[in-house]
């Protein structure tokens, strides 16, 4: 079975166990630790690995950084460790939940929401949702979020409530969980309820929705699912170092679908040309024609049984459960 995997934005990754003493060994069993150093009798399993998980703590910050910038920087260094994971172990593409405390907390929630076609789900501890976090509720809507909190933690709810707020809806899927009396904390108690929530059978990558409706605010922004841009228009885009510079902060909306006759439309999106991705996991016929349009332009694709995007996407986004088959760019 392909190991699940616990992508942590903090550098923690703790482990459990019980302590033994010398006088508590079995020189024979010692013995054979020692001759075969995998022994399972002597390894000492974090709770990732006790509950099948693979834990990678990437390194996100620069030097003296010392809070979450909400940069593509940050993002790219994420997304490119989490590649490099899925090339070298094998782990559930759909099973792949990111997570952090504190800083790294509110960047496992920003990354989460700007590539919600890559996460099973997200664990937030302490942290505190700022900048594109209260504009990108509609991109919430596609990631479950666990999100554990203090009551006394110095973040104020009449802050961030309305952040809360919109994460109680039929729409999401989300744990909110707050500790009255209690500041900021790692809340280790929370640790197997959290990973009771990762194994459950609906939160896993869902499938390619048909309709896209999302928020964006970035130049890095600007892939989701099967849409994709090179470049946003100059003025639908941040750059989040200035965010406090900026009076009102405005997002750009996102919207396309896959309707019938075998057709896509781009009905809204902050850039005039684009890629759509095809998959057979979109409810399209590859034996015909797949038309894309976007206001009066309009893109045609014959799909010949080539395998050459296949490998490339492949080999590019190490997802080797949904790679894409082909693409269209328009104009």
């Amino acid at each position: 079975m392909p190991s699940k995997q616990f992508l942590n934005s903090d550098d923690a990754s703790a482990t459990n166990g019980e302590e033994r003493t010398p006088n508590d060994e079995d020189p024979t069993s010692a013995d054979a630790a020692n001759a075969d150093p995998t022994h399972a009798d002597h390894i000492r399993l974090g709770r990732a690995a006790q509950n099948g998980f693979i834990v990678v703590a990437p390194r996100w910050t620069r030097g003296g950084q010392q809070t979450y910038e909400y940069t593509m920087r940050e993002h790219d260094a994420v997304l490119r460790s989490l590649r490099s994971a899925m090339r070298r172990f094998s782990i559930d593409s759909d099973r792949v939940f990111i997570g952090g405390h504190g800083a790294g907390g509110a960047a496992a929630w920003d990354i989460a929401l700007s590539h919600p076609d890559v996460w099973s789900g997200m664990i937030a501890i302490s942290a505190e949702p700022r900048k594109t976090l209260h504009h990108y509720d509609s991109n919430a809507v596609y990631v479950p979020v666990y999100i554990v909190m203090g009551e006394k933690d110095g973040r104020p709810l009449k802050r961030n409530g309305a952040v809360y707020d919109d994460y109680m809806s039929y729409q999401h899927d989300a744990m909110v969980v707050m500790y009255r009396g209690r500041g900021k904390e790692f809340f280790y108690e929370e640790s197997e309820r959290i990973f009771e929530w990762m194994k459950t059978a609906e939160h896993k990558r869902p499938r390619i929705p048909e309709s896209i409706e999302v928020n964006t605010m970035r130049e890095g922004d600007r892939f989701f699912w099967w849409l994709e841009w090179e470049q946003s228009l100059p003025d639908t885009v941040m750059d989040p170092i200035l965010w406090d510079a900026v009076s009102s902060p405005k997002h750009a909306k996102v919207s396309a679908s896959v309707g019938a006759n075998n057709e896509i439309r781009i009905s809204q999106a902050p850039s005039t040309a684009f890629t759509v991705w095809l998959s057979p996991d979109m409810p399209l016929d590859f034996g015909d024609q797949i038309t894309v349009r976007y206001r009066n332009r309009r893109s045609n694709f014959q799909f010949a049984g080539e395998i050459e995007t296949l490998l490339e996407d492949t080999r590019q986004r190490a997802d080797r459960k949904r790679p894409f088959w082909g693409k269209v760019s328009i104009p």
